[in-house]
């Protein structure tokens, strides 16, 4: 199998695993319906690479700094917007185990190729639908899901494409 990395309308990147270029494209453009552009960039073989440099160096290209104007009567520059609060998407983990792992370590996290989906919901609707609700929650992942996962076999969730912060949700009724 061959990973091939896209770069949709200049600005979002996708890698997937296909047999053919063909393939890969069609992936790709269903995996973003609304794309204007999609791009092929590259392709690795190399089952070690699995398409991460041909990833991380697109990802680089496509990260552009902001100007920022000072104010014209002044000359101030203002200081620098406060990040974007992160984005979060969910996985779900036996309750024990991750309740363990989260009191022990400060800063939890999600192994790549971890199970994740768009919605809590989603989560917990699978939890519901495999009677897993008993002995597993729902944890918020720090992560983008267009930028951070990408698709599976199963289809009902992605795989995190890197680690990312676990984060305890408050429980809540229903």
């Amino acid at each position: 199998m061959t990973h091939y990395v896209f770069v949709i309308d200049d600005a979002y990147l996708y890698k997937c695993v296909a047999g053919e270029q063909r393939e890969a494209e069609k992936r790709a453009s269903a995996h973003y319906p609304n794309a204007k552009d999609v791009k092929l960039v590259g392709k690795s073989d190399d089952p070690n690479d699995c398409g991460w440099s041909i990833y991380e160096k697109w990802e680089k290209k496509l990260a552009k700094p902001r100007p920022v104007k000072a104010d014209k009567e002044s000359g101030a520059v203002p200081a620098p917007a406060p990040p974007p609060a992160p984005k979060l998407i969910y996985t779900v983990g036996k309750t024990e185990v991750y309740g363990d792992y989260m009191a022990k370590d400060k800063n939890p996290e999600k192994a790549k190729g971890g199970s994740v989906w768009r919605t809590r919901d989603d989560a917990r609707g699978y939890l519901l639908e495999t009677k897993q609700d008993k002995t597993f929650s729902v944890y918020g992942i720090e992560a983008d899901w267009d930028k951070d996962t990408e698709p599976t076999l199963e289809g009902q969730w992605r795989a995190l494409t890197r680690k990312a912060r676990l984060i305890k949700l408050e429980a809540r009724n229903g």
